[in-house]
C-alpha cells in the first residue's frame, strides 16, 4: 500500500517549506485514503472469482425448477412439510414469504379414492393451484391404506396402490411435483391392519 501512502501523503508529513499546511489536514488525508481503500474493495467484490460482473440474476436466488430435482444450491432445496390442503389468504401470504422453495404432504390414497370407481384430486388440484401462484413446488407423499383394498403386504394390494399412483402421476403432469412412495417405511405404516408385520422386504 506504499503507492496509496505516497498518493496521499498518509505515509508521513513532508519536512521543510510546507510542512505547517500539510500537518493541518492529516485527517483529510486519511479519509482520502480510507475511501479510496473502500472503492478498490468493493470494486474487487463486485466481479465473480472468473472477473466477470456478477448479474442482478446471479446475485437473487433462482425461481424453483419447474421439473427435475432442485440443484444443491441454498435456497433452491429448501422446503416445509404442512398438513393441509385448503388454507385462509394469510397461510399462503406466510408461505410466499418463507423462501420455502416446497411443500411436503401426504397424498392419502383413501382421500384420493373414496370409492372403487374413480379418483377424486380436488383438494389437491386446490392446494397446486395456491402453490403454483406464490412460486412453490409440491412434494407429495403417496401413502397409506385404503380400507376398499386389501392390504399393500399383498399382491391384491399393492396392485391397486400401484394403479392408484399411476392416475396421480398422471393427473398431475406438467405441474412440477416431486413424488415420495410412502412415509416412514420403516414403521408400522405398510400394515393396514396394524398389527402385522412390517413390508419393507
Amino acid at each position: 500500500m506504499g503507492w496509496l501512502q505516497r498518493a496521499v501523503g498518509y505515509g508521513g508529513l513532508r519536512r521543510g517549506r510546507g510542512s505547517r499546511r500539510s500537518a493541518g489536514r492529516p485527517g483529510l488525508r486519511r479519509a482520502l485514503a480510507g475511501w479510496l481503500v473502500m472503492l478498490l474493495v468493493g470494486g474487487w467484490l463486485a466481479v465473480s472469482p472468473a472477473g466477470a460482473p456478477l448479474s442482478a440474476a446471479a446475485a437473487a436466488p433462482s425461481a424453483p425448477a419447474a421439473r427435475g430435482l432442485p440443484p444443491a444450491v441454498i435456497p433452491d432445496g429448501f422446503g416445509v412439510v404442512i398438513h393441509f390442503t385448503q388454507a385462509p389468504a394469510s397461510t399462503w401470504r406466510a408461505l410466499a414469504a418463507s423462501g420455502f422453495r416446497f411443500v411436503r404432504t401426504d397424498m392419502t390414497w383413501q382421500t384420493v379414492q373414496p370409492s372403487p370407481s374413480g379418483y377424486d384430486f380436488q383438494s389437491y388440484d386446490s392446494l397446486v393451484r395456491h402453490l403454483r401462484a406464490i412460486g412453490i413446488r409440491p412434494l407429495f407423499i403417496l401413502d397409506y391404506c385404503n380400507t376398499l383394498f386389501p392390504s399393500v403386504n399383498t399382491a391384491a394390494g399393492r396392485a391397486a396402490f400401484a394403479r392408484f399412483a399411476a392416475a396421480a402421476a398422471a393427473h398431475f403432469r406438467g405441474d412440477g411435483v416431486i413424488w415420495e412412495l410412502w412415509n416412514e417405511p420403516n414403521g408400522h405404516f405398510w400394515d393396514c391392519s396394524g398389527t402385522g408385520p412390517s413390508a419393507t422386504s
